[in-house]
């Protein structure tokens, strides 16, 4: 599978949060992105790979350093602080939320 389109697509999306978080930033509004790494919920892709294609899924789960994929809630928990007054300073910036599994610096 070509990751290219996709690739293309998130570096898009990434570039617009980032110029609409400059442009609307002082109107107050905040513009964040959230880039999930794997995701496992119950009967979803992760879970069909991992009945069907084991070899895969562990060769997956072995490049995340915390040693397991994310849940939605972990995902909806970031999304919630960074609507919330908590995250009331963070605007611009794109929150990977992936164990470690992305092995670059995040700026």
């Amino acid at each position: 599978m070509n990751a290219g389109p996709y690739n293309a697509m998130k570096a898009g999306l990434l570039n617009y949060s980032g110029a609409l978080s400059q442009e609307l930033g002082a109107k107050g509004v905040r513009v964040n992105a959230i880039s999930p790494g794997p995701v496992f919920i119950e009967g979803g892709s992760w879970d069909k790979i991992k009945q069907g294609m084991t070899a895969f899924y562990d060769s997956t789960l072995a490049t995340i350093p915390l040693g397991r994929m994310g849940t939605a809630e972990e995902i909806a928990a970031q999304a919630a602080l960074l609507i919330s007054p908590l995250g009331g300073f963070t605007t611009g910036t794109n929150v990977v939320i992936d164990g470690g599994m992305t092995k670059r610096i995040q700026y």
